[in-house]
Parts: structure tokens; sequence; C-alpha cells
């Protein structure tokens, strides 16, 4: 990181990299862990900060940027974050840890834990499928899984072992 704790205090214009200097600084030593995932939810005005520890605070960010009172602390260790808003009803703040992935609804301006899936299991990466209010979870067995963001219910596994890289299903043969 090239930006200094005086250089961030000083400069009016690094208003929002001093503040997430600030916390990265306190985490790191107040518990020896560091910011792991940076998520801004650009329709809201609000940039998450992750911590490797499981503590995430939520940044509002306007004329001023201040520290909300929302904050989670998941007590797991936190893999990455995403966040989708698919309408106004339905804005979804994701989180995977090591110990699956806690799903939040945040269309109020509010966090509400939504629901979570795959609890023990390390889930690598996920991604949104918008049009058809989906989630896709990826694993480091080269299985994706793809779940509905209604009922939160698993409608498939696929096995990507079982694909060549052309798509075409073909027999591994070990």
């Amino acid at each position: 990181c090239s930006l200094s704790f005086e250089q961030a205090k000083v400069d009016p214009a690094l208003e929002l990299q001093h503040r997430v200097f600030e916390h990265l600084l306190w985490d790191t030593q107040s518990n020896g862990y560091g910011l792991r995932s940076l998520v801004y939810m650009s329709d809201q005005k609000v940039l998450a900060t992750c911590s490797k520890n499981g503590s995430i605070c939520f940044w509002s960010i306007g004329d001023t940027i201040e520290l909300k009172e929302e904050k989670l602390n998941l007590e797991k260790n936190v893999n990455f974050a995403k966040y989708c808003a698919i309408s106004e009803e339905k804005k979804y703040f994701v989180v995977g840890t090591g110990r699956g992935v806690h799903i939040y609804n945040m269309a109020e301006g509010a966090i509400k834990l939504f629901g979570m899936i795959d609890e023990d299991k390390i889930v690598k990466d996920l991604e949104f499928i918008i049009e058809e209010n989906k989630l896709l979870t990826a694993y480091s067995e080269s299985l994706v899984k793809v779940w509905n963001l209604d009922s939160l219910e698993m409608e498939k596994t696929i096995d990507l072992q079982k694909y060549n890289i052309k798509g075409e299903k073909h027999t591994v043969i070990y």
C-alpha cells in the first residue's frame, strides 16, 4: 500500500482512502488480520470492508464518509464478499466464509440475514445470474452449485471435471 497514514490525514481528497486505511491499520494492529475484500454498493452509496477475521464494516459515502452503525462480526474467516441489486426488493450482500455462505438482504438499507447455504463448506467464489434470480457457488473440487435465490434451495450441481474446454461432456480417465 503506497498510502501513508500521515499523507491520508492531511489530504482531504484522500478521505475515503484514509478511512479505509484507518480500518485496515486498526484491524491489523488489534488482531493481526487484514482487509480481505472491498465491496461498493453504488445504488446505496455504501462501501463494505471485510476482514479475514469476519468483521465487516459499512461506510456511508456521500458528501462525508462515515462508518455506519450496522456492522457484522461473523467470527469466521471471510474469503470474499459480493453485492447484487436485482430489484428494489432484492438487494443481496453475500459473504463467503470458511464455513458456508451468508446471504443478507439490504433492500431497505438495513442488513438482514436472509439465510445461509452450504454450512461447513469452503466456497471459493460465487456469481449471480440476475435474469434468472440464481446464485452460482464454486468449490475447489471443481464443483459448481446452482441456487434459487428466492428459496435458497440448491437446484443442481455441475461437476466441471466431466467437461472439456469446449463444454463437451467426456469421460474422465484416471
